[in-house]
């Protein structure tokens, strides 16, 4: 048994008359089967978050070793507070910043939150498949060499598809003109030493809770007190208990990692036969992407034939694209689901491969994020958009990355993208 998870039963198992929060006070006649009696607050035993001393403190002690970070601090607000924490604890109000297209939401939102200046470096494009890919240590150096006043660069990787970067060449360019890598990693199982910051999402491929993650330090250029300072600020002031001794199971659980990798390989086995669908080699062995292209299934066909035939859930099905995420976790039922259900999509009847796809246009930014979000707004119909000011973060979900800004010129490439029917502008623009 875990430390905190030890320090939490021993206080339920006193069971004192809880004059302080949550409101539940323990009492299981509320709890519909959750496990209130373990919620608690900050009190004696378990800890604080704020300033850890005790079981916290080995638990982001141990978190930092499992991944070979010289720091770890944990979030309960998910790999979102985690690159918010990172981007404060590295820039000044005004800085300017480069910033992989492809980055999650919550690298612009900080953005927006600092009114930070954000340079843009384009990924890869997968034409094929319609999806962004690693990014390209020349794009990194040529942003380096006009921008060479930024504070900071952010990059995914791996990427929700499963791409991942040359981190330690990118990370060469930009410490040799002082400038820190902050990582996104909130998909990665392992956590690259040359990243100065990494944020890792310990919910989305380890056995943690939703919205369990850490902000990993590494830095010579950010000050490990401003990290930890940083982090402390953007996570609640009532961090949950129990999703901290989640990421406690899910170091507990490391033992286990590797235990789907059998699984897998006969997977692709399995996949190497296929007639019309095709698996997309990628860095991440744990991403299962199918190229749907061959088959004359749409992706909203394939993804009902999963859940209502075979109950397989998916991460998504879009587009020319079927994205599978596994973990150690995943049983022996659930992969043999997972191929039958497959193979029936296989089965069904071919099509040629479509066009090259073409990437969403690039941001054309006309109005700074930060005042663009405090012009009047307006809503029209999506359809009408074209050329006006978007007034919101336009993007699908997921994987929750932006096609265009509050502040840019929509594009007719963007609405192409969009399944809505109306978008808020910027009134008078």
């Amino acid at each position: 048994m875990g430390e905190l998870l030890s320090a939490m039963q021993t206080y339920a198992n006193r069971k004192p008359a809880r004059f302080h929060m949550p409101g539940h006070k323990g009492n299981l006649s509320c709890a519909n089967g959750l496990p209130y009696d373990l919620d608690v607050t900050e009190v004696y035993g378990v800890d604080k978050l704020r300033h850890p001393t005790g079981v916290l403190k080995h638990l982001e002690e141990r978190l930092a070793g499992a991944f070979g970070s010289r720091r770890a601090f944990l979030s309960v607000n998910g790999s979102t507070g985690a690159l918010y924490a990172g981007i404060y604890a590295a820039c000044r109000r005004g800085d300017t910043i480069l910033v992989s297209r492809n980055c999650h939401l919550s690298v612009w939102q900080a953005a927006e939150f600092m009114g930070l200046q954000t340079v843009t470096i384009e990924p890869e494009w997968w034409a094929t498949l319609g999806v962004f890919g690693a990014i390209p240590t020349e794009a990194v150096r040529f942003a380096v060499k006009h921008h060479p006043e930024a504070r900071l660069c952010v990059l995914p990787s791996p990427t929700y598809e499963g791409f991942v970067s040359d981190t330690a060449a990118i990370a060469e360019i930009l410490h040799g003109a002082g400038i820190p890598l902050l990582l996104d990693a909130a998909h990665g199982r392992e956590i690259p030493p040359q990243a100065d910051m990494a944020a890792q999402s310990l919910h989305k491929v380890f056995a943690a809770m939703t919205q369990t993650a850490a902000l990993h330090w590494n830095s010579a250029l950010v000050t490990a007190c401003a990290a930890e300072r940083a982090a402390r600020m953007f996570t609640s002031t009532s961090p949950s208990y129990i999703l901290m001794t989640s990421a406690e199971n899910a170091l507990e659980a490391l033992a286990e990692d590797g235990a789907a990798l059998h699984h897998l390989a006969a997977f692709r086995q399995a996949a190497a036969d296929w007639k019309n669908l095709r698996l997309v080699p990628t860095d991440d062995p744990y991403k299962l992407l199918i190229n749907l292209s061959g088959s004359a299934l749409t992706a909203a066909q394939a993804e009902h034939i999963l859940r209502e035939q075979y109950n397989v859930e998916a991460e998504y099905c879009k587009g020319r694209l079927l994205l599978c995420m596994v973990s150690d976790w995943n049983t022996a039922e659930d992969f043999a689901r997972l191929k039958a259900a497959l193979a029936a999509l296989d089965a069904a009847q071919a099509a040629p491969p479509g066009p090259p796809l073409h990437p969403p246009p690039r941001p054309e930014q006309r109005i700074p994020i930060a005042e663009a979000v405090r012009i009047e707004s307006e809503e029209i119909p999506l359809q009408e958009a074209e050329g006006r000011v978007a007034w919101e973060y336009l993007y699908a979900y997921p994987p929750g990355v932006p096609l265009c800004f509050p502040g840019c010129r929509i594009a007719a490439g963007h609405i192409a993208y969009l399944d809505r029917e109306t978008v808020r502008v910027a009134a008078g623009f």
